[in-house]
């Protein structure tokens, strides 16, 4: 995605952060919360990942929704492929 968003001249959310540091206090409340669920144990560490998942399919099926370039495009349908497959892996 990095090359996309130099190709396209967007700014990269990552960039210059730390990790676990979000610019959007949704997403980094989101990580906060998931941290300290993940962390009490195995269980609550699979339901943790399987939100994630779940909230990055559900953004990639809304971004999809809009116009782009093909390329953009084709690079979002795999990321929604591999967060199925991470959900599945989470909640079988």
């Amino acid at each position: 995605m990095a090359t996309l968003l130099t190709k396209y001249k967007q700014s990269n959310p990552t960039s210059g952060k730390a990790a676990g540091v979000f610019a959007s206090a949704d997403i980094q409340s989101l990580y906060n919360t998931l941290t300290v669920q993940g962390s009490a144990g195995i269980l609550e560490a699979y339901a943790a990942g399987a939100k994630v998942e779940e909230v990055d399919i559900a953004s990639i099926k809304e971004l999809l929704l809009k116009p782009m370039p093909v390329d953009v495009k084709a690079a979002l349908e795999l990321m929604l492929a591999a967060s199925y497959n991470h959900l599945e892996a989470f909640t079988y």
